[in-house]
């Protein structure tokens, strides 16, 4: 659960910064998730249970800025 991404840097490797409205696809893998537009889950929500490989055909490409993916057993 990463409710802010503007704090998570983590895999980024040299392009640095954080992963806040970076995010354009899903690989599910053993997970489902729920992701927010705003920090601390605010704003709009959306729901994924298989891959998205391109986020901007549903219009939240670059907007993502708090996730939750709890594995499934």
């Amino acid at each position: 659960y990463v409710p802010d991404l503007t704090e998570f840097d983590a895999g980024l490797g040299p392009f640095g910064g954080d992963w806040n409205d970076k995010i354009s696809s899903i690989d599910m893998g053993r997970c489902w998730c729920q992701v927010w537009e705003d920090i601390n889950e605010q704003g709009s929500s959306l729901s994924f249970s298989d891959d998205k490989a391109e986020l901007d055909s549903i219009g939240w490409n670059d907007r993502i800025s708090g996730i939750w993916f709890p594995f499934i057993g």
